[in-house]
């Protein structure tokens, strides 16, 4: 009998364990109601997604990089759409309208801000439309290039400084989701309360038997 009440105890202590877990399993269901609301309020990007902007942010720079040395050896020219060399090939309008845009707001007339907004010149009126403002030869073409590009890199740099703490922080979260998402689904905390003390005055019953049955002769 006395070993019978021992692993009865046992049992109901194990059980009282458990109660912990199931505990939890209630605090969770308000939690993860709590951060469903949250994240539905803002889209939030996952994990795999902030890799691919990173990576994107990454060949961009690189790509900036290669097109730099080709403007610091004079191999670009500008009198045509599309430059090529066996590596690279740059699209010169955009260069063009890099160019224009970054060119003070308020020296721009109206007209002007609104063109390049919609970018409705052409290939000729961009490349006038720079040369209005100073920029007519091959090398201050080049030297304004690599400056806006040099500066797009540094912003890119950042940017992939920011992803990689955003990504690091939903490493964070989907370790606590796991986490949180390991633990059993619980009752109301009424039935879990009512059980824990259903097993607790199971173990003290049987511990009140066990030691009457130790003192009896």
């Amino acid at each position: 009998m006395e070993m019978l009440l021992v692993e009865k105890i046992s049992i109901d202590f194990w059980r009282l364990k458990r109660v912990v877990r199931f505990e939890t399993g209630c605090v969770k269901k308000f939690i993860q109601d709590t951060v469903n609301t949250f994240y539905s309020s803002w889209e939030k990007k996952s994990t795999q997604e902030i890799k691919i902007e990173i990576n994107n942010r990454k060949n961009t720079i690189e790509w900036n990089t290669r097109y730099i040395k080709c403007l610091e050896n004079g191999l670009v020219t500008f009198d045509q759409e599309i430059w090529k060399n066996k590596d690279i090939e740059s699209d010169i309008i955009d260069d063009f309208y890099q160019i224009a845009k970054n060119i003070d707001y308020d020296k721009k007339t109206k007209e002007e801000n609104s063109l390049l907004y919609k970018e409705e010149y052409g290939f000729k009126e961009i490349k006038n439309f720079i040369k209005r403002y100073g920029y007519s030869t091959q090398k201050e073409i080049s030297c304004r290039l690599i400056e806006l590009l040099l500066k797009q890199n540094e912003d890119l740099r950042k940017e992939i400084c920011d992803l990689e703490t955003e990504k690091e922080k939903n490493k964070s979260d989907e370790l606590l989701n796991a986490e949180i998402c390991a633990i059993p689904e619980g009752s109301s905390i009424d039935k879990v309360m009512k059980y824990e003390t259903s097993i607790q005055r199971s173990i003290y019953q049987n511990l009140l038997l066990l030691n009457k049955l130790q003192e009896a002769p």
